[in-house]
This record gives C-alpha cells, sequence and structure tokens, in this order.
C-alpha cells in the first residue's frame, strides 16, 4: 500500500510541477509551433483555473503525505516539487545546468521508489536514468537547439512591457 500511495503522490506532485511550468512558460509556448496547443498557452485552460488545479494538486500531496506516506517518502516528494520548480523558474534558462538538473530529477525519481518500496537499489539502476537524460540534453544542445534555447530564456527574462507586441488580425 505505501508503495502505491507513494507512486500516486508522486503523480500528484508531478503533475503540478507541470502546472507550474505551463504557468511559467505561457508566453514563449504561444509562441512555439506546437507547445501553442498546450492547455494553458491555448487558453482552453483559463489561468486561474491553472492556478486552481495547482493548488488542488498542492492540497492533495499534502493529503497523501499526512495519511499514506513516510516522513523520509514525503521528504523526498518535497525536493524532488521544490527542484522542479527550481527548474521551471531558473534552471530550464541555464545551458548545459538544465540538462545536468534534469538528469538529476530523472535519478531523484528512482530514488524515491526505492525508498518508498524500502528496497536496496543498485548502482546501474540509480546511474543509467541520470546518464541517459544528461546525454539527451547534451544532444539536444549539440543539435543546434542553442540559438532556439537562448532566445527563449532571454524572453522569459523580459518584463512583458519590454517585449515587442505581437500582431492582431484586422
Amino acid at each position: 500500500l505505501a508503495t502505491v500511495a507513494a507512486f500516486l503522490a508522486f503523480c500528484v506532485v508531478a503533475s503540478a510541477g507541470y502546472v507550474f511550468n505551463d504557468l511559467m512558460d505561457i508566453q514563449s509556448d504561444r509562441r512555439h509551433p506546437t507547445k501553442r496547443l498546450r492547455p494553458v498557452a491555448s487558453g482552453s485552460v483559463s489561468i486561474p483555473g491553472a492556478l486552481g488545479l495547482l493548488a488542488g494538486l498542492l492540497v492533495l500531496f499534502v493529503g497523501f503525505a499526512a495519511f499514506f506516506l513516510t516522513s523520509t517518502t514525503t521528504l523526498m516528494l518535497v525536493a524532488y516539487l521544490g527542484l522542479t520548480l527550481a527548474y521551471s523558474y531558473y534552471f530550464k534558462q541555464q545551458l548545459l545546468l538544465d540538462a545536468l538538473v534534469l538528469a538529476g530529477l530523472y535519478t531523484h525519481r528512482v530514488l524515491t521508489g526505492g525508498v518508498a518500496a524500502e528496497v536496496g537499489l543498485h548502482t546501474h539502476l540509480v546511474a543509467d536514468p541520470a546518464a541517459q537524460k544528461a546525454i539527451d540534453g547534451l544532444a539536444g544542445l549539440l543539435a543546434l537547439d542553442i540559438p532556439q534555447r537562448l532566445v527563449d530564456a532571454r524572453e522569459r527574462r523580459q518584463p512583458d512591457h519590454a517585449k515587442a507586441p505581437e500582431a492582431t488580425a484586422v
């Protein structure tokens, strides 16, 4: 039961992280050819609706933590959520560091599962997801994704009034 509860709580925490990320990236997602179709960017989910969903997910996590999770699993999930939010707010904009943080998040998922299931983890089980995610991130940099990532990072740092006005249909 504890492992199933931890899995469900992890789904809730990860979902909260994704909603937060969509809220942070709403402007750049609206200009992206495929990301503009995401619910928040497209407007099918309003910003207040997304904030309500985020709050609801966090309340649900607190309920899981209070009734079903060990304190260690709860702390690991809180750390995961904190790093996920920090990634969306800051680390995503840092070339190379973003790939390393993502690799750490993937490794943290494996470690949290081991703690929740109360099993020992083999070194390869812990190291392989981190290495794979780091390789994926570096491959993205080598695939000349760098210019777009720099533009995206610069746009996220500009206040809304400093950005060029969007074209309007007449």
